[in-house]
This record gives C-alpha cells, structure tokens and sequence, in this order.
C-alpha cells in the first residue's frame, strides 16, 4: 500500500515540476531523465505493429509446392525465375507460391551441415514436395529408398522422372540436360506435382 501511495506521490511531484517548467525546458527534462522509456515503447509499438502486420493484415502467403534443389550450385535468380514460371499452378483465389530452394552443396562446411540440417527437417515434417537433381541424386535417392522400403514397406514405382528437352527450364536459363525430377514419398500434393510435371515437359517430343 505505501509503494502505491509513493508511486502517486512521485507522480504528483513530476507534473508539478513540469508545469513550472517552459515547453523548451520540459522537452529536455523528459527526453533526459525518460528517454529510454520512451525508446522502450516505440520499440514495443513498432514490434506490435510488425506482429499484427504479418499475421493478420499482409501475411507471408504459403507454399502451394516446395521444391529443393540438389542439383549444382544455380545461377543467381534462375530459381527464383523458375518458381515464377510454376506459379500459374497456383489458383488465383489462394494466397500461396510455388518455392524453389537450393540445397546445392557448397565450399563452405557450415553452410552444408546447415542445408543438411534444414534439408532433413524439411522432410520430416512433410513441408517438401518434390526435388530437382541430377542421375547421381537419383542414384543416392534409389539407394536410400531400398534402405527404407522394408522398414516403411514402401512401394516400388519410380521415384525420377527426366526432365530432359523442357522447354520451360530452357526459358528461365536452366540446363536440362541430366535434371530429374523425384517427388517426396510423404507429400500430400501429388496432384499438384503432376500438374507441375505437365507444365515442365509441355512440348517435349514423346519418345
């Protein structure tokens, strides 16, 4: 009770010290002896605002598709020019994005034992859909699969498609020449893989 009988009492003290105090004066005084707290709150206000912005009025749209590179280190904004090219997929009426990251290996450790890291969980929780590799990819991913089949009693379809002559990869600038395509067993788009898979060999010579 005495703490907030003080508080009110030091609150009285500082309005009537301000009130004797000119505007020039009592500017100084506040920024002096409250400027942190004053810094404190339009922290506060502007992390409330960026919450409140992001989860509600212009939220960060979904993923209609998640796709992952392995194949070698891509040009600068190919992938991003690829996802681009997909994103017809998505229906206007949803607030989602085709995603194409890189899980290239690269020169620096760290960042492979991060991608690694990343790469893993990503399909675990099911957030990926389908990857883009190369015939060793495909090998190491056929290997792995006979590792699992027994375990999970996985079935035996094939897991890559060749991609070979796509004239969409060839408009954004990417190499088809030994790309694959191998879709997670654990998606739960496969319809829309398939519909990307249309898209990306849409005018390739069947053999």
């Amino acid at each position: 009770m005495t703490d907030g009988v003080g508080f009110r009492q030091h609150v009285r003290d500082e309005i009537a010290k301000m009130r004797a105090m000119n505007f020039t004066d009592r500017r100084q005084y506040i920024w002096e002896y409250y400027k942190m707290h004053i810094i404190g709150l339009l922290i506060g206000i502007f992390a409330l605002g960026a919450f409140i912005n992001t989860m509600f009025i212009n939220p960060a749209p979904r993923d209609y598709l998640y796709i992952a590179w392995l194949g070698p280190q891509p040009e600068i904004g190919q992938l991003e020019a690829l996802a681009q090219a997909l994103q017809p997929l998505v229906p206007e009426d949803l607030h989602e994005v085709v995603s194409v990251h890189s899980y290239a290996a690269s020169f620096d450790p760290m960042m492979n034992t991060v991608l690694q890291q990343r790469f893993a969980t990503m399909v675990q929780i099911g957030g990926m859909d389908a990857i883009l590799t190369t015939s060793v990819g495909v090998q190491e991913l056929i290997d792995a699969l006979d590792w699992l089949r027994p375990i999970y009693e996985l079935p035996g379809a094939p897991i890559a498609v060749s991609l070979y002559g796509s004239p969409l990869l060839y408009e954004v600038g990417i190499d088809s020449y030994d790309l694959y395509l191998s879709m997670l067993i654990n998606t739960a788009n496969v319809d829309r893989i398939l519909r990307m898979l249309d898209m990306l060999l849409d005018g390739v010579p069947a053999l």
